[in-house]
């Protein structure tokens, strides 16, 4: 009994010898891309469906907010503060190996290929299928900038 102990003491150390500690998950382009989303409040300013009028936001419009852990929230903002009641939280995660496609999970359901993600600007192609796998889906221009207050 002595020696199965003390063989399974040298395999259980052996192999925790042999982990390493991991510098982490993401790359640099992939910490840069998380960094960029969360670290900004994005007010929605302009939608665009083809085939109909362009939608511009001043007075109201859909803020969004993205924390490193895959949770969202958007809040339909209006310029008299009492009267924004209107939060839905969701769960994001990215759909591509190269972080182009947002997938947007709860009751928003949405797809948002990334078409330019700045400190200060991020524009979408908004889609209820993710556009890698659906090409030809129906999507709508979104432009965001950082929320001022």
């Amino acid at each position: 009994m002595t020696i199965f102990r003390a063989l399974i003491i040298f395999i259980f150390c052996t192999f925790l010898g042999a982990c390493e500690e991991r510098t982490g998950y993401y790359d640099e382009s992939q910490k840069d891309i998380i960094a960029r989303l969360t670290g900004t409040e994005w007010f929605m300013y302009y939608a665009h469906t083809p085939g109909f009028q362009p939608e511009s936001f001043e007075d109201e419009g859909w803020i969004y907010s993205f924390d490193a852990n895959g949770k969202g929230k958007r809040t339909w903002w209006k310029k008299h503060p009492e009267e924004n009641i209107e939060n839905e939280y969701f769960q994001w995660t990215f759909t591509t190996d190269n972080f182009a496609v947002i997938y947007i999970g709860g009751n928003i359901e949405r797809f948002w290929l990334i078409n330019e993600l700045t400190s200060t600007s991020l524009i979408v192609q908004d889609a209820i299928e993710d556009p890698m796998l659906s090409p030809n889906t129906s999507q709508r221009l979104c432009k965001f900038k950082p929320v001022e207050y």
